[in-house]
């Protein structure tokens, strides 16, 4: 059984992924890209130095990213975007979309009736950790919006499982 920590071919196309979704964000520097992909996986992706900065550079390399040394101290090597990047986040993007689709399409085909306005709002939900870090935002308003993710969630964890008895029930019948 592989290590959750073993980078597999998945894992590392993830990582990819997901620094092209931070850069097109913000210009980044490793050390902020190791702890962004950190939050947005929920602690379950933690990228170390000796896979991300090679990554990087390889990244690089292939023109999809492009480092700059800071101006004033020279220590930090900051990340942003090229074209090629830019064009692939994109081509990424209209793939998910097409997977959403396709999901869809199939849990109508499954007998499913789903609204793709609801379905978009599942995926729209904030993780905690950008609540949090917020700093616009006031401690009642934190609350109140961990609040409605954690509901969002729950709604949504609940309409899975609606979702699962009703094809495992379809799974009996057909035996």
């Amino acid at each position: 059984m592989k290590s959750n920590n073993e980078i597999t071919p998945w894992k590392l196309k993830t990582i990819k992924t997901t620094i092209l979704k931070i850069l097109e964000e913000k210009p980044s520097t490793g050390y902020e890209i190791m702890k962004e992909i950190k939050t947005r996986s929920m602690g379950m992706l933690e990228v170390k130095s000796g896979i991300i900065y090679p990554t990087l550079k390889k990244m690089e390399e292939e023109d999809f990213i492009k480092g700059q040394w800071d101006n004033v101290t020279r220590k930090k090597k900051i990340y942003t975007l090229t074209q090629k990047g830019i064009l692939m986040n994109k081509k990424i993007q209209e793939y998910n979309q097409k997977i959403k689709d396709m999901h869809i399409s199939l849990f109508k085909e499954l007998g499913f009736e789903i609204d793709q306005e609801d379905f978009k709002n599942q995926s729209s939900i904030k993780f905690p950790e950008e609540i949090l870090k917020d700093t616009k935002l006031s401690k009642e308003d934190k609350e109140k919006r961990l609040t409605e993710a954690y509901k969002k969630i729950d709604s949504y964890i609940k309409f899975l499982e609606e979702r699962k008895q009703k094809i495992r029930s379809i799974l009996m019948s057909l035996k």
